[in-house]
């Protein structure tokens, strides 16, 4: 990994950085793989760097990176969007756990026996028999 720019950004207390990574013969790496290089390299840990943009050419075995460190993680949190990956295992996260609470509560629960419901035949029998008695009073 090559580092080619490093720029101070006081304003909102991060550096911005701009690096180049061979890969020949390979895949362009993956974000993971380029943040443990950076934190290595320099010497951050891994929780503070934001890999904003990994540009490939196909054929070239180089991409350029752009991203970004922090000096710790209140700035980044404050700063940063959570991105959609970020926000849906949060959404994800939150269903499972309220989905165990709602298994729990069905389990729980007693079942009662359900009442038969009467069958047609019946019901105009029952339909006849309060005509009838209507009739007679």
């Amino acid at each position: 990994m090559k580092i080619l720019e490093k720029n101070q950004s006081e304003l909102i207390a991060r550096t911005e950085i701009i690096a180049e990574v061979e890969h020949t013969a390979k895949p362009t790496p993956s974000e993971e793989t380029i943040k443990e290089n950076l934190s290595k390299e320099l010497k951050i840990e891994k929780d503070l760097i934001i890999i904003k943009h990994i540009f490939s050419k196909f054929g070239e075995g180089k991409s350029k990176i752009i991203a970004y460190t922090y000096k710790d993680k209140e700035t980044l949190k404050r700063v940063e969007k959570k991105s959609k990956k970020q926000r849906k295992a949060e959404k994800e996260a939150a269903k499972k756990k309220a989905a165990p609470k709602e298994e729990k509560t069905q389990e729980t629960k007693v079942k009662e026996p359900k009442a038969k419901e009467p069958k047609k035949e019946e019901v105009k029998e029952n339909a006849k028999e309060t005509n009838k008695e209507q009739e007679n009073k």
